[in-house]
């Protein structure tokens, strides 16, 4: 399709007219001439006729486009989470440019044209240069902030997060709502976590425990995985096992366990929490309690009064 742009200069029109009517003028002084044969004299004037034309394009200011009309894929945005926590994510620093020469990125770049979102704090779009030069050192992560500037462009039908999940403030991701025509997909950046173990938590010992007094502990286990988790809890003292108990505690859950023992020797003592699974112990946390002497002392006379 081809598409006819003029200037809407009034002064420049007019020029453009009395220029036509001296050369219209020109042209047919210039066809009467019989100094030249009628064949010469027909060459010269479309000679002189096309010099003319292109002057007035130039003069006019006059810009012919051809605009072929093609299938493009949707516009997609690539969002970049470069939050000090990246650095951190694998065994190796997070480098924007991994990913941008990858084969998956330059086909992607091929079909399409990619935008690139970044800073969580005051989001902005950058081009691939600029995104190359940038450090990865935000203070902060919001996730969220980027995934809302890219929809409120309304340009976009696709969006890629790059992130190590890790997003400290704002809304959590799975509680943000996008439109339904647009589409977020998300690239996991870091190593594959292991397998995350119990928490010990809140472990209570009575304020002043004296030799000779039975002792009640308060502790609480905390589940912070995915899956639920059942295993032997055992607590040692010193080097011998005092409690052990096998525990199921489901995903995000807690337990609480009180226990009272038996009475102890004088001196300080080293309590110790494991987990024990598949004959392998794994110590969570651990706690010291100091056993005070009696206040109470017994005398006893060999010959009595």
């Amino acid at each position: 399709m081809f598409t006819l742009e003029l200037t809407t200069s009034k002064i420049v029109w007019v020029l453009a007219a009395l220029f036509a009517v001296y050369a219209i003028y020109w042209l047919i002084r210039n066809l009467k001439d019989s100094y030249y044969s009628s064949a010469i004299r027909t060459l010269l004037v479309v000679l002189r006729t096309a010099v003319i034309l292109i002057f007035v394009i130039i003069f006019l200011d006059t810009k012919i486009s051809f605009t072929h009309d093609r299938q493009v894929e949707p516009e997609i945005a690539f969002l970049w989470d470069l939050s000090q926590s990246m650095n951190n994510a694998g065994n190796e620093d997070f480098s924007a440019g991994d990913i941008l020469r990858s084969s998956s990125y330059r086909d992607i770049d091929r079909q399409t044209t990619i935008s690139h979102i970044v800073n969580m704090q005051e989001p902005r779009i950058v081009t691939e240069a600029q995104l190359r030069s940038l450090p990865v050192a935000e203070p902060i992560s919001d996730n969220g902030k980027l995934i809302k500037f890219a929809e409120k462009q309304a340009k976009f039908r696709e969006l890629v997060l790059i992130s190590d999940g890790h997003s400290y403030i704002g809304e959590s991701l799975g509680s943000i709502k996008l439109s339904e025509k647009l589409v977020l997909h998300t690239i996991g950046v870091g190593n594959k976590p292991e397998k995350e173990l119990l928490h010990l938590r809140s472990v209570k010992f009575p304020g002043h425990v004296l030799q000779g007094d039975s002792i009640t502990v308060k502790w609480s286990l905390e589940n912070p995985s995915e899956e639920s988790i059942q295993a032997n809890m055992v607590i040692t003292n010193e080097l011998e096992d005092v409690f052990k108990q096998e525990v199921m505690i489901p995903a995000h859950g807690m337990m609480v366990f009180k226990k009272t023992f038996s009475p102890l020797p004088e001196g300080s003592s080293r309590w110790s929490w494991s987990i024990e699974q598949e004959n392998e112990r794994i110590e969570i946390g651990s706690e010291s309690l100091f056993i005070h002497p009696s206040a109470i002392r017994l005398v006893v006379h060999a010959d009595p009064p």
